[in-house]
């Protein structure tokens, strides 16, 4: 079998956030103080390394949008699919 395309450390991270409490909403799990504050300032600083400009739209209504745009918003960490979570993986990494 081919070795999946993620980045394990970023995978493990993922993983450990939607399954901290596995039967809240990951609109839940995003929306805490504490991650969305984790989470922007690993992408300002992604952003500071690849030479971009962060987005000028919050970070938390970005954040939400991306979840919505995967269908995963109103999902529970304990019903999502490993093709779930690579979806999601994937779009994060791209951007």
């Amino acid at each position: 079998l081919p070795v999946p395309d993620v980045h394990f450390s970023e995978w493990d991270a993922m993983v450990r956030l939607i399954f901290w409490r596995r039967r809240k909403t990951l609109r839940t799990v995003f929306s805490s103080s504490a991650t969305i504050s984790k989470l922007e300032r690993n992408y300002k600083l992604r952003c500071s390394l690849v030479g971009e400009s962060p987005s000028r739209e919050p970070f938390p209504q970005q954040l939400l949008s991306v979840l919505e745009e995967q269908g995963v918003l109103f999902e529970r960490g304990y019903a999502m699919e490993v093709s779930d979570l690579h979806s999601l993986s994937r779009c994060t990494r791209s951007g």
